[in-house]
């Protein structure tokens, strides 16, 4: 059995996604906190009493519909930074062979970008429904705008470790993907499971450490390296005896 080169995960995609991600929470975040207080200052008692919750509450409908129709261009640029660091390892497999990337498929997978574009809305809709939802519950129980701003911090908090689960999950999905098609591609039908081998490996896929798949068949519950959620491990492509 002759082993390819060690693939590595691909974290600078993992990192520039989710530095992308909590860049769009954190500007969520501010716009929805300057609608909340377009018309207090910070010394005004109203800070620490109650507010208008119809008020607040028209405010925020009219941010999501704002938000709604925000064109990012910055969502192509990180597709391109992924599609370019998922491809750099699986090239090198291309090069130890002696093949060539022409007719390789090495484009992002069109489901895949139009899942994360629905995953981004849904993260702002979701940032959203709950300041909505602690808009009312606050009023309802008398609170002032000092508690209505901690909610705030707490559903931020909440995005921002929602986009940290996405960005792992989605980039170790592409990352299988393509991985897969580019194996396959120049003949490539076997690989060792290879996991990140640090604390947090879940206990099957320890087990699971290089220990030999097909990319027809993979494993029966988990398919592929890095399609499970979360999942970090890699294919090692097992090359053809010369």
């Amino acid at each position: 059995m002759r082993r390819g080169p060690a693939l590595a995960y691909p974290r600078a995609a993992e990192r520039r996604y989710r530095a992308y991600l909590l860049k769009r929470v954190r500007r969520l975040i501010r716009l929805i906190r300057k609608a909340l207080r377009s018309d207090v200052r910070s010394d005004d008692v109203q800070v620490e009493t109650g507010f208008d919750s119809g008020q607040l509450l028209a405010r925020l409908a009219v941010l999501s519909s704002i938000v709604a129709e925000d064109k990012d261009s910055g969502f192509e640029g990180v597709l391109r930074a992924v599609q370019v660091s998922t491809n750099r390892s699986a090239s090198r497999v291309l090069a130890q062979l002696g093949a060539t990337s022409v007719g390789v498929p090495v484009q992002v997978p069109t489901s895949w970008a139009d899942t994360n574009l629905e995953l981004i809305q849904d993260i702002d809709r979701d940032i959203l429904e709950r300041m909505s939802e602690a808009i009312i519950e606050t009023s309802r129980k008398g609170g002032s705008m000092r508690d209505l701003e901690k909610r705030l911090s707490d559903i931020s908090r909440i995005g921002k470790n929602r986009v940290k689960q996405i960005a792992r999950n989605e980039v170790g999905n592409l990352n299988a993907t393509i991985s897969r098609q580019r194996q396959v591609a120049v003949g490539i039908v076997e690989y060792i499971w290879r996991t990140s081998e640090d604390e947090r490996v879940r206990p099957l896929h320890r087990d699971l450490n290089n220990k030999p798949f097909r990319w027809d068949t993979g494993h029966p519950t988990e398919e592929h390296p890095g399609r499970p959620i979360n999942c970090r491990c890699v294919a090692i492509p097992v090359l053809p005896e010369q």
